[in-house]
């Protein structure tokens, strides 16, 4: 009888021995699944992060981002959470053995669309529009920028020429009738035509809107409000691509319109303008586009006139007749300087009123080109004048991109984003919408639990309480 409870006891005790075996082996099993589903929870909450984007962000502007505040409505983290403790909380009700807590939540390394001067910003602009370019016209950009672009740090010095022309005038009448040196000027009669330098000082600088559009109705639309991005703060971004920022101007085209191609929708027409510009009214940012065009077309044209014999000639021939009897070369020449500028201007706004129109002028004109002359230069600023047009030149939107590549591209980007925040503002369900509380990258930190279940039945001397796992999400737009 002792023998046989002998037996007994040691069976039981294998049995403990091996029930507690399997029971901890069963619960490390349970524990490296629990560590998988807090895995698998965490991608969940990943892809729950990735579909907060705002929806009328992206639908009208193709840009991807969080509005931290939801403007105005439960604000971005406590959705998390919310989602978050959806996932992971216990629910009593149900059998499962892989059940997990969120004891915490945290939201860091956020990173903002106007951080670091709007580079995320125009990089995903970029990206979008990459999406909706052929690649043809890719490789037509790319092709752009190695042939070179417009150089459009040429100073204005149009008014100084001028100004030269007429003193050296005047000297020329103070000056006594000396041993000269013959004239490589033809003397012509210039007799009834008016001095360029007269015609140019008196229009140029008071041209109103009809001068350069006719009849055409300008939008009168403007931006009322002064607490706009581009009046925050602006940090500088090391971002510099040429390719980039003329994809970014094809960009600003399909989503902001001007002059041309007027936006629908925004609360400015011509907001390529306005982001070149950043004035309050389309009216004012078309004028100060015209005012730039002017002067980059006064630039081309005056290299035309002087690089081409016969031009220069008839201003050498004119500033020879208006330099009076003296004929100093030195003065002649700056005569003649005053004469091509004046010329330059009359024919520069013949060529701003057809690129005005939606053709294209030459960067450089030929003798045939030339739509004015000097003997006719004051009919030709009549409004309904403009410059021949060609097939294959350079187009209103064309300068507008050359522009925008000398442009601070941070100041680019955050006139960009205040056209963006007042037409999404327009929307009464967005009217707290601001851009400052867009983010585009962040990492969620979620810190799960889970109790042991079948330890519960196993004598251990050091037994864990709870099992710790910390996940981290990392959310990023731009990858």
């Amino acid at each position: 009888m002792q023998k046989e409870g002998s037996v007994s006891i040691f069976l039981a005790m294998v049995f403990i021995s091996l029930s507690s075996l399997f029971l901890c082996m069963a619960e490390g099993v349970r524990y490296l699944a629990m560590a998988k589903s807090s895995k698998i929870y965490a991608n969940e909450t990943k892809g729950y992060l990735e579909s907060l984007y705002h929806e009328k962000l992206w639908d009208e502007y193709g840009i991807t981002a969080i509005d931290e505040s939801f403007s105005g409505k439960k604000p971005f983290y406590d959705r998390t959470k919310d989602f978050v403790s959806s996932e992971f909380i216990s629910d009593d009700e149900r059998m499962n053995y892989f059940i997990c807590d969120i004891s915490s939540l945290t939201i860091s390394d956020k990173k903002y669309l106007i951080d670091d001067g709007g580079e995320a910003f125009f990089r995903l602009a970029v990206k979008k529009e990459l999406e909706r370019l052929p690649r043809n016209a890719f490789q037509k950009i790319e092709s752009q920028v190695k042939s070179g672009t417009v150089d459009l740090d040429e100073e204005d010095e149009f008014d100084k020429r001028i100004s030269d022309g007429e003193k050296a005038i005047e000297d020329s009448k103070e000056q006594e009738n000396k041993e000269i040196e013959e004239s490589k000027y033809e003397k012509k009669d210039w007799s009834g035509v008016d001095n360029p330098m007269d015609l140019a000082k008196e229009k140029r600088g008071r041209e109103d809107m009809s001068f350069w559009i006719g009849d055409k109705g300008v939008s009168i639309n403007e931006l009322k409000n002064d607490s706009l991005p581009s009046s925050y703060p602006i940090s500088k971004s090391g971002f510099n691509n040429p390719v980039s920022k003329l994809i970014y101007s094809q960009y600003l085209k399909d989503y902001f319109g001007n002059f041309l191609n007027e936006s629908k929708s925004g609360c400015l027409c011509y907001g390529t303008e306005y982001v070149i510009c950043g004035k309050k009214s389309d009216k004012e940012n078309l004028e100060a586009i015209i005012r730039r065009l002017l002067v980059l077309r006064e630039v081309q044209n005056t290299i035309s006139i002087k690089t081409n014999a016969a031009l220069d000639m008839e201003a050498g021939s004119l500033a020879l007749s208006l330099a009076g009897f003296t004929a100093n070369p030195m003065i002649i020449e700056s005569v003649k300087l005053g004469i091509i500028a004046g010329w330059a201007y009359v024919e520069s706004v013949l060529d701003v009123r057809t690129l005005l129109m939606g053709e294209r002028v030459p960067a450089l004109k030929t003798v045939d080109q030339f739509t004015s002359s000097l003997p006719t230069l004051a009919s030709c600023l009549d409004k309904s004048i403009r410059a021949k047009s060609v097939k294959n030149g350079i187009s209103y939107e064309m300068y507008l991109s050359a522009i925008l590549l000398v442009e601070t591209q941070e100041k680019v980007n955050f006139r960009t984003m205040d056209l963006i925040e007042e037409t999404i503002k327009k929307d009464s369900m967005y009217e707290k919408f601001s851009m400052k509380n867009l983010i585009y990258k962040c990492e969620v930190g979620a810190k799960i639990t889970g109790k042991p279940v079948l330890l519960g039945f196993v004598d251990l001397k050091h037994k864990p309480t709870k099992y710790n796992f910390m996940e981290k999400i990392e959310l990023n737009y731009l990858n």
